[in-house]
């Protein structure tokens, strides 16, 4: 019979097993990480979909109010109008108020919007790390 070194390292090894406690212990650990990382995951979704309504509701409220404006700021650029009837820039102004003021009142309402988001995402975050520490 020939002398095979690899079986007999093969043969000679023997693992020490661990107690059965400790690994049920090891397992409760790494379960008790999932849980808390589920928690946190649910915490976060949650915050999110909050700021997300509160930043609608911000820029849909900020578009109507806005909005309401539009008949005064036609009263002022047709009064723009008759005031400098030969300025070519301020008919054109005038003509072409309605785009103007829709833009900024789009970009006023996206920016608060997105603020809005920002500051409710950073205070639940805040507050939900004050509570759970």
């Amino acid at each position: 019979m020939q002398h095979d070194p690899i079986k007999d390292l093969f043969d000679n090894y023997a693992p020490e097993l661990t107690p059965a406690d400790q690994f049920l212990s090891r397992v409760e650990r790494d379960l008790d990480a999932v849980e808390f990382i589920r928690r946190r995951n649910a915490a976060a979704l949650r915050c999110g979909r909050i700021a997300l309504a509160v930043a609608a509701l911000v820029g849909c409220v900020t578009g109507y109010l806005l909005s309401l404006l539009m008949p005064w700021l036609g009263g002022i650029m047709a009064s723009l109008k008759e005031a400098l009837p030969d300025a070519p820039a301020a008919a054109a102004l005038a003509d072409h108020y309605s785009l103007i003021a829709w833009l900024i009142i789009g970009s006023a309402s996206a920016i608060l919007a997105f603020n809005s988001y920002d500051l409710t995402s950073t205070l639940l975050t805040s507050r939900h790390r004050t509570t759970t520490a």
